[in-house]
């Protein structure tokens, strides 16, 4: 099997996530998911532009569908991921669930925390990267955030 999907594969169970790529959550999940991993150092080489929801790779989602189409082959296959990406993942899912608001599912969190990074460290904003700047692009493209729930998020 090719690298890239067994590593997507060791990830995704690392972090729990359901690979089925079945519902529009699932996929959401994986892609914030990812995103967000590769912001704390596990960088599998996937490379993110804005979509609607945030921060989006259709490669990582081609890879998520092989992943699909070859179920049977990769139920099989196994792997290890190195140490220090373990300790990284473990670090990530520690923070987002650390952080949570009780008011906010989990893949709304990460989108909200996707989204203000990349807003704040890759998207070209024309008004400057600010916090005010970014917190003010971010409730125009994605309104159902609240103000509140946007300072909550803060600048990660």
């Amino acid at each position: 099997m090719w690298s890239k999907g067994l590593e997507v594969k060791l990830c995704a169970e690392r972090l729990g996530l359901n690979l089925s790529m079945d519902t529009f959550s699932n996929r959401l999940d994986l892609q914030k998911s990812f995103y967000l991993m590769q912001v704390f150092g596990v960088d599998l080489g996937f490379r993110f532009g804005w979509y609607l929801r945030g921060p989006y790779c259709s490669e990582l989602t081609k890879t998520a569908f092989e992943l699909k189409e070859e179920a049977d082959i990769i139920s099989n296959i196994q792997g290890q991921l190195p140490q220090y990406v373990e300790s990284r993942i473990e670090n990530y899912r520690h923070w987002i669930s650390s952080t949570k608001p009780e008011h906010i599912s989990p893949i709304a969190w990460k989108e909200l925390l996707g989204s203000l990074h990349y807003l704040k460290h890759i998207a070209y904003l024309p008004n400057g990267k600010s916090k005010e700047a970014v917190c003010t692009e971010l409730k125009e493209r994605k309104s159902w955030y609240s103000e509140d729930d946007i300072n909550l998020g803060g600048m990660h």
